[in-house]
């Protein structure tokens, strides 16, 4: 969901991993105010996958194509998904967002 209101933005302060005044300087990037909220569902995996890194992977990209594809299989989730929903309904009612449209937006 795109935030769009710098006041909504500030509710979220302390819930991201980037300094505040970072996430201030992205949302006003090229001056259209805005930034993109991401609810992500986090998985566990029970051995780490290690990926050599290629000059392909390398240099300013959102995503890279792997050489070979990795295993989710005994994947656990972090949260259970009574907790994930919970706590994605309670970010989402903390920048007047609604769950049910959000929801809705999943990838897969």
């Amino acid at each position: 969901m795109k935030i769009e209101n710098a006041e909504a933005l500030g509710r979220l302060d302390g819930l991201d991993t980037l300094a505040w005044e970072t996430v201030e300087r992205r949302f006003h990037y090229r001056g259209r105010p805005g930034l993109h909220l991401l609810l992500l569902k986090v998985f566990r995996l029970p051995t780490p996958h290690w990926i050599e890194n290629r000059e392909s992977y390398e240099g300013c990209v959102s995503e890279v194509q792997l050489e070979n594809a990795l295993s989710t299989s005994q994947a656990e989730s972090v949260l259970s998904t009574a907790k994930f929903e919970a706590e994605s309904r309670e970010t989402c009612e903390m920048v007047g967002a609604s769950h049910t449209q959000v929801q809705g937006m999943r990838l897969g």
